[in-house]
């Protein structure tokens, strides 16, 4: 216990910017002395296995290395000057170990990078695009939680707009009755460009991707089901698909009480991992994914024609990741958080599900784990001669009759939770980011209205030098306003 008392007396950060958080292990009387030496930044330890969760302060302990994490990633997020604040082995050998906290950290702020995007865009983007899409969702969508297991049995191959997709275009022509295929919004142009006509496009941007539909005439996408994210550009939702889908992502997390659980998406920001959770809870066996390729090979990200080609961000961090073959491929930063919450996603449902299949049959991006490198070609003879599923047949009766589809409570009693923790934010002794960043249990939709606020006034001239109370009054707005227009049209 000396050699860590002595560490903690003697370490140093490794630049000149005033700590604000620092992440270490540990349960012990160091942390003391570290909160004495850095008395203004957040103290964020994780403890061993079987240790006493601690919240004093400004100071966590947590054993738990998921809330560690989902704490960790909250306040790296918010961009505070964090600091990897890790004993060596030999003063402190209890697990987790030096190697596991560094390693845990490094994914972490991958993840963060990749959430801190999401909060720029949730304040602006999200939450009103939320608001004004409620008419829609109280109104002609149908939420996903009605349509589960309404592809039980069948094969789904859900396509993703990454160079590889072009390369199933011939076989997929000849194999299309055989498959129903979901489409990300940004892979329908290609795919509409060589014959091929989508049952499903999904969408969750947040912002005005009209120009992914153009040239796809209103009568084509009239005879496909759009899937979209409650968050959405409204402008999405308005478009004249056969009928309207809505899922949700942390925005409209609060609407589960009202539409049921099975209406929630994880999705970590990225429209190929909310397609594939989706077919899997539609019941889809297998699972087929062509053209998620989570790098960009050749410094190609998208697919020729895709509607996101010409939105590469050439400047962005790039990381090394192994293809399906073994060779390395140049990924973007994002894209690398992309695939690994993408791989944490696979194995949460591998436990849930040991029939679940998840195959890969275009192989030229990175690889992904929980995922079978299949091939085109083998899950070609692996599919049924005939399609056979009731899921469109469930959608027009739905769409017709909309009965059942609203339970209670009201929108007001499903926010007044929300609500609740936002006070509790604000009056916390500690300050509101560390009432924030400390929260137990972590809430995405949490992160949206309380991350976006503190990041965006982090990000202003003045920082945080109110004391962040501001920020939750924003958040505190926005909420009770959703809730009142939600109960407006649940009353109509």
């Amino acid at each position: 216990m000396t050699a860590l008392f002595d560490w903690a007396r003697t370490w140093r950060p490794s630049s000149s910017a005033t700590p604000e958080l620092l992440l270490t292990r540990g349960g012990g009387g160091h942390l003391g002395l570290l909160e004495e030496r850095f008395p203004g930044a957040l103290l964020l330890s994780w403890a061993p296995r079987g240790a006493a969760r601690v919240r004093r302060g400004r100071v966590l302990v947590e054993p738990e290395a998921a809330l560690f994490a989902a704490a960790a990633q909250r306040a790296l997020a918010l961009g505070l000057n964090a600091y990897l604040a890790n004993p060596p082995d030999a003063a402190c050998p209890e697990r987790p170990s030096e190697v596991e906290l560094a390693e845990a950290v490094g994914i972490l702020s991958r993840r963060a990078t990749v959430e801190q995007g999401t909060l720029r865009a949730a304040a602006r983007e999200c939450l009103p695009n939320l608001e004004e899409n409620l008419p829609v969702i109280f109104g002609e969508g149908i939420p996903l939680g009605s349509v589960v297991q309404s592809l039980s049995g069948a094969p789904v191959l859900v396509a993703g707009s990454g160079p590889s997709l072009p390369t199933i275009f011939p076989g997929l022509s000849q194999a299309r009755d055989q498959l129903f295929v979901m489409a990300a919004s940004s892979a329908l142009r290609p795919l509409y460009d060589a014959g091929i006509r989508p049952d499903a496009v999904a969408i969750l941007e947040t912002r005005d991707r009209l120009g992914h539909f153009e040239g796809i005439p209103a009568s084509e996408l009239g005879r496909m089901i759009l899937f979209a994210d409650s968050g959405s550009f409204p402008g999405h939702l308005a478009l004249p698909f056969g009928a309207k889908i809505v899922f949700h992502g942390a925005p409209g997390r609060w609407l589960a009480p009202i539409f049921g659980e099975n209406s929630l998406v994880p999705n970590g920001g990225n429209i190929g991992t909310a397609m594939l959770v989706m077919a899997w809870m539609l019941g889809a066996q297998p699972v087929l994914a062509a053209g998620l390729d989570f790098a960009a090979p050749a410094g190609q990200h998208y697919a020729a024609g895709s509607g996101s080609s010409g939105m590469e961000r050439k400047d962005a961090p790039k990381a090394m990741v192994p293809g399906w073959d073994g060779a390395p491929l140049e990924a973007g930063i994002d894209l690398v958080g992309y695939r690994e919450q993408t791989e944490t996603l696979l194995a949460g449902i591998a436990q849930l599900d040991g029939q679940a299949r998840f195959e890969a049959v275009t192989l030229g991006g990175a690889r992904v784990e929980g995922m079978q490198p299949t091939g085109w070609d083998a899950a070609c003879r692996a599919l049924p001669r005939e399609l056979s599923h009731g899921f469109i047949e469930t959608v027009e009766r739905i769409a017709s009759q909309r009965e059942g589809l609203f339970r209670e409570p009201s929108a007001r009693e499903a926010i007044a939770g929300l609500e609740a923790t936002l006070e509790r934010i604000r009056q916390d002794p500690a300050g509101p980011v560390a009432a924030y960043v400390f929260t137990d249990p972590s809430d995405a939709l949490l992160s949206m209205l309380v991350g976006s606020e503190l990041l965006q006034d982090r990000e202003e001239p003045q920082g945080l030098a109110s004391g962040a109370s501001p920020a939750i009054d924003r958040a505190l707005g926005r909420v009770r306003s959703l809730g009142a227009r939600g109960e407006e049209l649940q009353r109509r």
